[in-house]
């Protein structure tokens, strides 16, 4: 479920008119009314990977290393309602990647080479850094940070709040392009485009 705080509410308002925040919200509650007719939280609890005790293989990314799948593990299923939940909270969401490791996420496999690495790909950043005036404004105190750190005031450098990476060797793994979401998505079967109203011609 969806919660809006007001603080969150302040935000929208300041960023977009009042006649689109007032169609949203309408659209929410009719969404959550349908899906509270027809028992959608009952059925949800219910479902491999979400129920207790089970798990699910979920779908894999574009490049086929990573997948969306649950396991039987407490932590696991709660670490993913928890990543669900934080849709508007991308910074609470990151800290919770870093801090459990519970979810395998892609890396960057096009890096602009801004970020130190040494590999093709790029994980996810382990913090920001400092910011570029800092050295000159408050050169003791970065220093000093820098230091606390235990290296370089990278991206790439894991802060002691963090649990450790799991170190996955990307580039051994065997990619490929999947196409996994193309399939079945206007139906499973003939009867199905038909019923959608999507023009075809058979060949």
């Amino acid at each position: 479920m969806i919660v809006f705080f007001d603080p969150d509410l302040s935000i929208l308002r300041k960023g977009y008119s009042a006649v689109w925040i007032t169609f949203f919200l309408k659209k929410l509650k009719r969404i959550f009314y349908f899906k509270k007719q027809i028992g959608f939280g009952i059925e949800f609890k219910e479902r491999d990977g979400i129920k207790w005790n089970t798990t699910a293989a979920g779908d894999r990314d574009l490049w086929a290393i990573t997948s969306s799948g649950i396991s039987a593990d407490g932590m696991d299923k709660i670490v993913r309602q928890r990543w669900i939940a934080m849709y508007w909270q991308g910074v609470d969401a990151w800290a919770l990647l870093k801090r459990t490791r519970g979810i395998t996420l892609p890396p960057h496999t096009s890096p602009d080479g801004v970020i130190n690495i040494t590999t093709d790909y790029a994980e996810i950043p382990e913090r920001m850094q400092y910011d570029l005036d800092e050295p000159s404004i408050n050169p003791n105190g970065h220093a000093s940070g820098v230091e606390l750190l235990g290296g370089p005031d990278e991206t790439v450098t894991p802060i002691k709040i963090n649990k450790p990476s799991p170190g996955i060797a990307w580039e051994t793994l065997p990619a490929e392009y999947n196409n996994d979401f193309g399939s079945h998505w206007y139906g499973d079967s003939e009867d199905d485009l038909i019923e959608a109203g999507i023009p075809y011609e058979k060949l």
